[in-house]
C-alpha cells in the first residue's frame, strides 16, 4: 500500500487523472506558494544525501507529503472526487 492510496480516487481512470494532476500541481510555483501560505509549511525536498537521510529518519518528507495530499484534494482536485483517508469520515454532501 502506498501513502497515496487513501487520497487517490478508487476508479482506475480517475486515479490516473488524479496522479497526473498531482504531478502537474507539484511543479506549479503558484500552487506550492498557496499551500505554503495556507499551511505555514515551508519544507523543501532534500538536496544532499545527508538531507535525505535526515528526512527519512525524522519522517519530515512523508508528513509534509500527507499534508499536501489532503490540501491538494481540497483545493486543487476537489474533495468530492478524491479518495478519503480512512482515519477521517467522509462528510455527507446531502445528495
Amino acid at each position: 500500500m502506498s501513502i497515496f492510496d487513501p487520497y487517490r480516487p478508487q476508479h482506475p481512470l480517475m486515479a490516473q487523472a488524479w496522479v497526473d494532476c498531482l504531478r502537474w500541481a507539484v511543479t506549479e510555483p503558484d500552487i506550492i506558494a498557496a499551500f505554503q501560505a495556507q499551511t505555514g509549511l515551508t519544507w523543501q525536498p532534500p538536496r544532499t544525501p545527508i538531507d535525505h537521510m535526515i528526512d527519512q529518519t525524522t519522517g519530515a518528507g512523508e508528513a509534509v507529503t500527507l499534508q499536501f495530499l489532503a490540501w491538494f484534494n481540497q483545493h486543487v482536485w476537489g474533495i468530492d472526487n478524491a479518495g478519503q483517508p480512512t482515519d477521517r469520515p467522509r462528510e455527507s454532501t446531502g445528495a
